[in-house]
């Protein structure tokens, strides 16, 4: 007996060893790897290890996609065992699950199971769209930017609005024959593009598509060009102090942008470019909007103003360090003033600066043949200056101001000039604005200048440099002469609704300009002088480069117009208009319209085929695929009124469906000034 029971003991002592040492090894494996034993854990803990399991369901909704996978792991991206992977789930390349999900309209959906405790991660991949074309779209974290992830503990299920859904509707082949001009009927989404810039008088967008590519001409935003960077610039329209343009493109484009701000709200010219925060945008299947606060906008006219005034001081300054180099042993000042010679607030002026006739004239520290000053000023204002040398070592003292009218600079950031001295012995000399020389020894740049104008035959250029000043007959234009108090008048070469020249001037030189036009395109003579606003234009020319204008004024007079309209002047200027209405299922259409309040056209003006209906012009309108077009001329200046009537479907069905407001509820109305084209989508949806 007392062997038996030593026996027993034996055998309980041995199991309780076994216990303690398998507990060990499971306790140190978990250590080691806790992940990847996790769900083996939950399945060795529990004799029906699939009771042990929770579900999830993932529901992902995505218009416009056909096919796709849920990529997911468990613990740091690891497999779930083989048995309890939902159907049609593999291990790609590197091991990660992925799970065809079932498509239910435009959801996508599929269960998982996994331990409870298990932190799920997961990612959506779309490789197939409605319209059949293969894609490879990833979606990989949520609005915040944080990638996918959930701790499981209970059933559920994730639902996943799709955010990249926007690329969808129009393939990559597709978005790629646009791009390059071969696909001209796809869906379009418009983009509108806010940019707020208190203080800024003048915005561009400069933008391209999938790295800075340009679009078809056809496609661009009204006013934009192409600028000697090669990318697209498109004028902003200014309300308040926010700019607005729009864009269209195919869904899944990626725009680039950013935005440049080339005049202040006092009209003087700049060049401050904006690069925006987040630089691209993907265009999504539905109308969208970008919104950006601007970074580096100057200080505006009226804070600028208050300041001057002295009734501020809370705006921000930047610094401008001016330097002038001199061998000459004279006491060098800076004679400044900002916005057009302006003195600032006593406070703000350098030490040792005092007022003359109201101009300020600071002394310059010297350090060997260095003279220097540094200025204070809010940003975005215009330093005028001139420098001013005080040659007390000569027996005649004299003061000699070096410098010309060229003597301007834009304080946007904080900066440095340094001013080499040019001053001779001769007055005279050093008031030119031309420097000495054979022209074809001097550098020069070159500055295209574009003037756009319809109903015009005949534009000059009325330009000076430096204060409206003539420079030499040499360097002129052809064609250029001298009249008006010397003001030299130089001919521009039109090619179509755009007139334009180039002159040659040295760099750092201010061009001052405006635009005469002396006759319309019918030949009758006239004076209409074209200018900013009651300003004459300029523009400090540094480097070889262009600019255009476009007319805020017309050749034909609102008297004018109302003779033309009722038939009893035939002799007017005519811009052309082409309508195009997209209206997929149409069959026919047309464009009911007039003119400055729906008023009709003479009859011999009107297009082919159009009759009146209720006193309004109605005109069919051609097929195209899904387009349909017509064209109209009238009087440049006039207000085009107009909508669109779908008369019959494509499944021969008649109809009278009509459409007077555009995407944003406004009426169908455009100021026509130039040749041009009006794109409108139709907002019927046909049932096919």
């Amino acid at each position: 007996m007392r062997t038996s029971t030593c026996r027993q003991t034996q055998h309980a002592r041995y199991d309780v060893i076994s216990v303690l040492t398998f507990r060990l090894w499971l306790g140190v494996l978990f250590c080691l790897c806790p992940e990847q034993l996790q769900l083996v854990w939950a399945q060795s803990s529990n004799a029906n290890s699939q009771a042990a399991l929770v579900t999830q369901e993932l529901r992902y909704h995505a218009i416009g996609a056909r096919e796709v996978y849920l990529v997911w792991g468990i613990n740091g991206w690891h497999a779930v065992p083989e048995a309890i992977r939902p159907p049609e789930t593999y291990l790609d390349d590197k091991k990660v699950m992925r799970t065809r999900l079932v498509r239910k309209g435009e959801t996508f959906i599929t269960t998982v199971r996994v331990p409870p405790g298990t932190r799920l991660d997961y990612k959506f991949m779309v490789t197939k769209t409605k319209g059949g074309g293969g894609t490879d779209i990833w979606q990989t974290d949520d609005e915040n930017g944080r990638p996918f992830t959930k701790d499981v503990n209970l059933d559920g299920r994730i639902e996943i609005e799709s955010g990249l859904t926007v690329a969808l509707t129009v393939t990559a082949g597709q978005r790629k024959a646009w791009v390059a001009g071969e696909a001209v009927d796809l869906p379009l989404v418009k983009q509108e593009i806010l940019y707020h810039a208190p203080g800024a008088g003048e915005v561009w967008l400069v933008w391209g598509i999938e790295e800075w590519q340009t679009i078809p001409d056809a496609a661009y935003p009204h006013g934009t060009v192409i600028e000697d960077d090669g990318l697209m610039h498109t004028r902003m329209v200014r309300k308040n102090d926010t700019f607005v343009t729009l864009v269209r493109v195919p869904s899944g484009i990626r725009l680039n942008y950013r935005f440049l701000i080339a005049k202040m709200d006092t009209g003087t010219p700049v060049h401050v470019r904006d690069d925006a925060v987040g630089k691209s945008y993907l265009a999504k299947s539905e109308d969208g909007l970008i919104e950006v606060e601007s970074t580096v906008t100057p200080v505006t006219k009226e804070q600028r103003k208050a300041w001057l005034a002295g009734t501020t001081s809370e705006i921000p300054f930047v610094a401008q360090e001016l330097s002038y180099r001199s061998v000459k042993p004279s006491d060098v000042w800076l004679l400044w003033g900002i916005d057009g010679w302006q003195a600032i607030p006593d406070a703000a002026r350098p030490p040792g600066t005092v007022l003359k006739n109201g101009m300020m004239y600071t002394p310059m520290v010297r350090t060997g043949t260095m003279f220097t000053t540094t200025l204070r000023v809010p940003s975005g204002t215009v330093i005028n200056y001139e420098f001013l040398m005080d040659k007390s070592n000569e027996s005649a003292s004299v003061d000699q101001s070096d410098g010309n009218r060229a003597g301007t600079l834009i304080a946007q950031f904080n900066g440095r000039v340094e001013v080499e001295s040019t001053v001779t012995k001769v007055a005279m000399e050093q008031r030119k604005t031309w420097p000495p020389g054979r022209l074809t020894d001097l550098s020069l740049v070159a500055q295209e200048i574009r003037y756009r104008i319809a109903g015009t035959e005949e534009v000059w250029l009325v330009w000076g440099i430096n204060g409206w000043q003539a420079i030499p007959a040499a360097a002129r234009p052809a064609g250029t002469v001298l009249k008006d108090n010397r003001l030299m008048h130089t001919r521009m070469v039109r090619t179509g609704d755009t007139f334009a020249t180039t002159v040659r001037v040295p760099p750092g030189t201010m061009l001052d300009y405006k635009f005469l036009i002396t006759k319309t395109s019918r030949g009758a003579p006239i004076i209409i002088w074209q200018d900013y606003n009651g300003k004459d234009f300029w523009k400090l020319v540094r480097v070889s480069g262009s600019l255009e204008e476009k007319a805020t004024v017309t050749v034909v007079t609102m008297d004018q117009r109302k003779e033309w309209l009722a038939g009893r002047a035939a002799d007017l200027p005519l811009v052309t208009q082409e309508i195009r209405y997209r209206a997929p299922g149409a069959a026919e259409v047309w464009l009911a319209w007039g003119l400055d309040g729906w008023q009709v056209i003479p009859d011999a003006a009107r297009p082919p085929e159009t009759v009146l209906k209720n006193g309004k012009m109605h005109t069919p309108m051609v097929r195209e695929g899904n387009t349909f077009t017509t064209t109209v001329r009238v009087p440049p200046g006039t207000v085009l009124d107009f909508r669109v009537l779908i008369a019959k479907t494509e499944e021969g069905m008649t109809v009278d469906i009509r459409q007077e407001k555009d995407e944003d509820g406004r009426a169908l109305s455009k100021v026509v000034a130039f040749d041009g084209r009006i794109e409108v989508q139709s907002q019927w949806k046909s049932r096919s």
